[in-house]
C-alpha cells in the first residue's frame, strides 16, 4: 500500500541532505512547482517543492522519510496508534471539520472531504498547499477552494443562525449542535452513490468519542465508525481540506448576510464585535436570530 508523508517548511540543511544522499536518483525534469524530483526504484518518490514542502510517496515512504525526520518529526499518532498506521498519514480517509463556532455572526458550517490518490498524483502543487484553514488568509481560502471544488469530493452542511438558535434553545449545548451538523454532512455523503465506499472517517476532535455518540442519541441515521483525532487538520490533508471548504462556505454566508441586512459583520468575538452585537439587537430586534448566535455573552 502506498503511504504519503508530507513535511512543510523543511530546512535547507535537510533538503540538501536528501539531495546529497539520493543524487543518483535525481530527475532532470522538475515542474513549475517542484524544484527537485527523486525516484528511488519503484519504492519511493520524493517531491521537493519550491515552497520547501517535501512529499514522500510509496510503499517504503515511511523508511525514507524516517532517515531525515526521525522520531522527532514523525507525527505522534503513528507512534501512539501503530494499528492505524495505514490511515494516520495516508490521504485515503474522509476528513471532517467545522467552522463558525467562535463567531458571533454567521452560521455553523461542517464539511466532510475525501482526497483521492489520483488527485495527489495529478495536483501535487495544490496538495502541498492544503493546510488548516486557521493558518491561511481568507484570500488564500478563496483561491484554494476554487482549485479544490471540482477536483475532490466533499459535502457541506450549513446550520444557519435561525436553526442554530432554535436548536441551542432546545439543547443548550454547542457540542451537540456540532455533532448534529457533522452527522448530517456525513449522511449526505454516505447517501451519495458516487461517494467513495469503505473509507475510514476521521474527525477533528472537539469532544471524545463517547460523548459525541451520546449527543446523537436522539438523532436518526447516525454514521458510526469514526476516528477522533485532536489537531487532525495538521495530520490528515482531507481534514485540512474540509476546514478550507467549510471556511469558504462560512465566508460566503457572511457575505450574503451582509448584503441582505446592509450591515458590517466582522468575524470573531472581540469587544468591538460585542458592541456591534448590542447595537444590532437594538436595531433589528427579533431579526437578529437570523444572523447572530444569540447565546454568546455580549457583555
Amino acid at each position: 500500500m502506498e503511504l504519503v508523508y508530507r513535511y512543510k517548511n523543511v530546512s535547507s540543511d535537510i533538503i540538501e541532505a536528501i539531495l546529497v544522499k539520493y543524487q543518483a536518483h535525481l530527475s532532470s525534469e522538475p515542474t513549475e512547482h517542484i524544484k527537485f524530483f527523486i525516484k528511488i526504484e519503484d519504492k519511493v518518490a520524493i517531491s521537493i517543492f519550491k515552497n520547501k514542502t517535501v512529499l514522500f510517496q510509496g510503499t517504503e515512504a515511511h523508511k525514507i522519510a524516517g532517515e531525515f525526520f526521525g522520531e522527532v518529526r514523525l507525527p505522534k499518532p503513528v507512534l501512539e496508534h501503530e494499528q492505524k498506521a495505514k490511515t494516520l498519514i495516508n490521504f485515503d480517509v474522509i476528513g471532517c471539520d467545522e467552522v463558525g463556532v467562535g463567531d458571533f455572526f454567521g452560521p455553523l458550517v461542517t464539511c466532510c472531504a475525501y482526497i483521492s490518490e489520483d488527485f495527489i498524483k495529478e495536483n501535487q502543487d495544490i496538495y502541498s498547499s492544503i493546510q488548516d484553514s486557521k493558518k491561511i488568509t481568507d484570500v488564500e481560502i478563496v483561491n484554494l477552494y476554487s482549485k479544490l471544488k471540482d477536483r475532490i469530493q466533499y459535502k457541506v452542511y450549513i446550520m444557519d443562525n435561525a436553526e442554530y438558535n432554535t436548536l441551542y434553545t432546545k439543547y443548550r449545548n454547542t457540542h451537540k449542535l456540532k455533532a448534529i451538523a457533522h452527522n448530517r454532512a456525513l449522511n449526505e455523503a454516505m447517501n451519495d452513490i458516487s461517494w467513495p465506499k469503505n473509507k475510514e472517517v476521521v474527525m477533528d476532535q472537539f469532544v471524545n468519542e463517547k460523548k459525541y455518540f451520546e449527543y446523537l442519541g436522539d438523532q436518526e441515521n447516525v454514521v458510526k465508525n469514526i476516528y477522533f483525532q485532536t489537531k487532525a487538520e495538521s495530520i490528515y490533508p482531507s481534514v485540512a481540506a474540509a476546514s478550507i471548504i467549510a471556511r469558504y462556505n462560512f465566508l460566503t454566508q457572511i457575505n450574503k448576510l451582509k448584503s441582505q441586512y446592509q450591515i458590517d459583520l466582522p468575524l470573531g468575538a472581540s469587544n468591538d464585535v460585542k458592541k456591534l452585537v448590542r447595537k444590532y439587537k437594538e436595531e433589528f430586534k427579533d431579526e437578529t436570530k437570523n444572523f447572530i448566535k444569540l447565546h454568546f455573552n455580549d457583555n
